[in-house]
């Protein structure tokens, strides 16, 4: 049974917070219940945000947007496991056809509002540009099995049910960004977008209505994929047979960890990320 998203556990943290945007406490009470979960994400996996209204030094309201900061265990995470970005200039990267990554950075790295907090998730331009509340992502195992079955996208939705949008692999940034955005702008009745070999990425203008939302799709995939196992002839079960570990296999669950830990910035002050490739040989 996984944890539940507690309002007294938010009014505790918000009692430790004062000064902060109210959306910051159930931010992190539902970052962590996320991140505590080994099938939601790895260590330094998934991210989580949250869009709020704070008086700027002059005195002027300002949108900000809270997300989780590259590599960040949410597991453990606090305010400052967070990059606080002013919302409004990220969100007109979307007027920008095809800015290079180099462009997108820099304006990134210009919008922050706490100069010395962590690199922003390479996922932040999904954040920004969805105009809900909470938006909440993980790489789920239950889900990311259904997105490597033939005919996904039709067996997710048959699963899954009604207010998921399924979109192809598209990589991470201002494609997926563009990508998520215009799912939701063409039906607005969707709270949650699956995407191919990716993860799942849930919204919504309440925290623990997003955090529930989430458990409930990946309990459904859950549920779809032991019905098809106790269904499955397979045999291999009853003989006992022992198979050795799969080459690699360990190396590619800490894959995301590796790449959370080499996150950082070149001398110049550019983002510097790193892909990590397992291989057999």
């Amino acid at each position: 049974m996984r944890p539940r998203f507690q309002d007294s556990a938010v009014h505790q943290l918000a009692a430790e917070l004062i000064g902060h945007p109210r959306e910051l406490a159930p931010l992190i009470h539902a970052s962590r219940l996320i991140g505590s979960d080994p099938g939601l994400v790895l260590h330094g996996g998934g991210n989580t945000s949250a869009k709020a209204l704070r008086d700027n030094i002059f005195g002027k309201k300002e949108n900000i947007l809270y997300v989780k900061g590259s590599g960040i265990d949410m597991a453990a995470i606090g305010p400052e496991g967070f990059s606080v970005l002013l919302l409004d200039p990220v969100r007109r990267l979307r007027e920008i056809p095809n800015p290079p990554d180099e462009v997108i950075e820099n304006h990134l790295a210009i919008q922050r509002v706490i100069a010395s907090g962590p690199n922003p998730s390479v996922e932040t331009l999904l954040h920004a540009f969805l105009p809900h509340r909470f938006v909440f992502h993980c790489h789920a195992d239950a889900v990311l099995i259904l997105t490597l079955q033939k005919r996904a996208k039709a067996l997710i939705c048959s699963v899954l049910g009604e207010g998921v949008a399924v979109l192809p692999y598209v990589h991470p940034g201002l494609p997926l960004a563009r990508a998520a955005v215009e799912a939701y702008e063409k039906n607005p009745e969707i709270d949650a977008i699956i995407v191919l070999h990716h993860g799942i990425f849930v919204f919504a203008e309440d925290a623990g209505h997003a955090y529930h939302r989430m458990l409930a799709l990946v309990k459904k995939a859950e549920f779809f994929i032991q019905e098809a196992l106790k269904k499955s002839s397979r045999t291999s079960r009853a003989t006992q047979t022992a198979f050795p570990p799969k080459p690699g296999r360990e190396t590619s669950r800490v894959a995301q960890i590796i790449r959370g830990i080499c996150a950082g910035r070149t001398q110049g002050g550019a983002f510097l990320r790193r892909l990590v490739v397992s291989r057999q040989n």
